[in-house]
């Protein structure tokens, strides 16, 4: 079988202060303090690459970002 992708609602950023509910909405999921929105979950992703949920990039750290 191939891979489950358990994204709630993936284009909205969740909001966190610790890596807990980002491993509950997505197993690879981390908590990253972005300067204009804040702290939000996030994923590893490949700069310039389509795995962000839709509205989000992916910057050149190599992390979705969340639309501001």
């Amino acid at each position: 079988g191939g891979v489950v992708h358990d994204e709630v609602d993936a284009t909205t950023p969740i909001a966190c202060t610790d890596n807990t509910p980002c491993t509950t909405a997505c197993a690879a999921a981390y908590c990253y303090n972005f300067m204009q929105v804040g702290m939000r979950c996030t994923t590893s992703c490949t700069p310039g690459g389509t795995e962000c949920p839709t509205g989000w990039s992916c910057n050149n750290m190599g992390r979705c970002r969340p639309p501001n």
